[in-house]
């Protein structure tokens, strides 16, 4: 029996990149889901610690905190569902990977205050709730980086699509000029026959 790579089974996970590397837009999902992850813990430590307090000792900095966790949780849902949905249609989507990265600065925004507010010493918030607002704000602007590294990358690939394309089309009219079988030809043949 052998234990190397065809023992069989779900080739889906037996297979690699020729690289190693992790892309750009995997980089970025993982991002996401962390800043997804990250912002669930937060909110659900925020909870807890207002029911164990109760509601007449939690003030309005930890209202703000539940809310921040709250808000950021239900909008990383919304960018992970945009990225499955529309991932094969990228091109005639509305959710364009520009449209993203500006989305995933919104994140940071949102974030920066939530974390100053989390941490404040005046809030409710338990240690693991610190830690993971401070870990959301990190996933925020590390998947804002790889969102504009996607973008650039896409951009790029386009670019060179466009261009490989054009130099395909040009190279079909040479051929087609030498053999006497292009447009031009065939056009002109018709013409001689009438």
């Amino acid at each position: 029996m052998s234990s190397g790579p065809d023992r069989g089974g779900i080739k889906m996970f037996q297979q690699t990149t020729k690289t190693k590397v992790i892309s750009f837009y995997g980089k970025k999902l993982i991002g996401q889901f962390g800043l997804w992850f990250c912002s669930l813990v937060s909110f659900a430590a925020m909870a807890d610690s207002i029911s164990f307090f109760g509601n007449s000792s939690c003030g309005g900095s930890c209202w703000y905190s539940l809310v921040v966790g709250i808000v950021s949780f239900l909008f990383c849902s919304f960018l992970l569902i945009m990225n499955y949905v529309s991932e094969g249609s990228r091109e005639s989507s509305w959710f364009s990977q520009r449209l993203e990265m500006q989305l995933m600065l919104v994140t940071i925004v949102w974030w920066i205050p939530g974390v100053a507010f989390i941490s404040n010493s005046q809030t409710l918030q338990s240690g693991v709730g610190i830690i993971f607002s401070w870990l959301a704000l990190f996933f925020a602007i590390y998947s804002t980086y790889q969102a504009y590294n996607t973008w650039i990358d896409h951009e790029k690939l386009k670019k060179y699509d466009f261009v490989a394309n054009q130099m395909r089309g040009q190279l079909s009219d040479e051929e087609d000029e030498e053999k006497g079988t292009g447009y031009e030809s065939a056009v002109t043949g018709s013409e001689d026959e009438v």
